[in-house]
Protein backbone atom coordinates (compact mmCIF):
# COMPACT_ATOMS: atom_id res chain seq x y z
CA UNK A 1 0.00 0.00 0.00
CA UNK A 2 2.44 2.16 0.65
CA UNK A 3 4.26 2.12 -2.67
CA UNK A 4 1.10 2.77 -4.68
CA UNK A 5 0.58 6.04 -2.09
CA UNK A 6 3.86 6.94 -3.11
CA UNK A 7 3.27 6.13 -6.90
CA UNK A 8 -0.40 8.04 -7.08
CA UNK A 9 0.96 10.75 -5.18
CA UNK A 10 4.18 11.57 -7.38
CA UNK A 11 4.42 14.39 -9.59
CA UNK A 12 5.32 11.98 -12.34
CA UNK A 13 1.79 9.98 -12.06
CA UNK A 14 0.26 13.87 -11.45
CA UNK A 15 1.77 14.69 -14.50
CA UNK A 16 0.98 11.64 -16.44
CA UNK A 17 -2.64 11.98 -15.93
CA UNK A 18 -2.89 15.31 -17.03
CA UNK A 19 -0.66 14.45 -20.32
CA UNK A 20 -4.03 12.24 -20.80
CA UNK A 21 -5.09 12.72 -24.80
CA UNK A 22 -2.61 15.65 -25.06
CA UNK A 23 0.16 15.16 -27.71
CA UNK A 24 2.63 14.58 -24.56
CA UNK A 25 1.09 11.57 -23.06
CA UNK A 26 3.94 9.92 -24.49
CA UNK A 27 6.51 11.66 -22.92
CA UNK A 28 4.67 12.02 -20.01
CA UNK A 29 4.32 7.83 -20.29
CA UNK A 30 8.04 7.48 -20.45
CA UNK A 31 9.06 9.91 -17.51
CA UNK A 32 6.73 7.98 -15.69
CA UNK A 33 7.73 5.09 -16.23
CA UNK A 34 11.41 5.67 -15.34
CA UNK A 35 10.31 7.13 -11.83
CA UNK A 36 11.78 5.72 -8.97
CA UNK A 37 7.95 5.66 -7.34
CA UNK A 38 6.57 3.39 -10.35
CA UNK A 39 10.21 1.39 -9.68
CA UNK A 40 9.21 0.59 -6.63
CA UNK A 41 5.19 -0.01 -6.84
CA UNK A 42 6.14 -2.15 -10.32
CA UNK A 43 8.80 -4.66 -7.38
CA UNK A 44 6.09 -4.57 -5.09
CA UNK A 45 3.75 -6.06 -7.03
CA UNK A 46 6.09 -8.01 -9.74
CA UNK A 47 5.81 -5.99 -12.69
CA UNK A 48 8.37 -6.24 -15.64
CA UNK A 49 11.93 -4.80 -14.53
CA UNK A 50 12.92 -3.79 -18.28
CA UNK A 51 11.67 0.11 -19.40
CA UNK A 52 10.63 -1.15 -22.60
CA UNK A 53 7.67 -3.37 -20.89
CA UNK A 54 6.90 -0.72 -17.99
CA UNK A 55 6.55 1.78 -20.53
CA UNK A 56 3.95 -0.92 -22.54
CA UNK A 57 2.24 -1.18 -19.14
CA UNK A 58 1.74 2.51 -18.62
CA UNK A 59 0.73 2.94 -22.02
CA UNK A 60 -1.94 -0.20 -22.34
CA UNK A 61 -3.01 1.04 -18.64
CA UNK A 62 -3.91 4.10 -20.33
CA UNK A 63 -5.64 2.77 -23.20
CA UNK A 64 -7.93 0.76 -20.94
CA UNK A 65 -8.84 4.39 -19.65
CA UNK A 66 -9.67 5.75 -22.69
CA UNK A 67 -11.80 2.53 -23.43
CA UNK A 68 -13.78 2.59 -20.79
CA UNK A 69 -14.44 6.30 -21.37
CA UNK A 70 -16.01 5.47 -24.80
Amino acid sequence: MKAADELIASPEFVNLVNSVNTPSRHAASRKFAGSASFSRYMAEIGGPREMSKKEKWVLQALQAKNNVGE
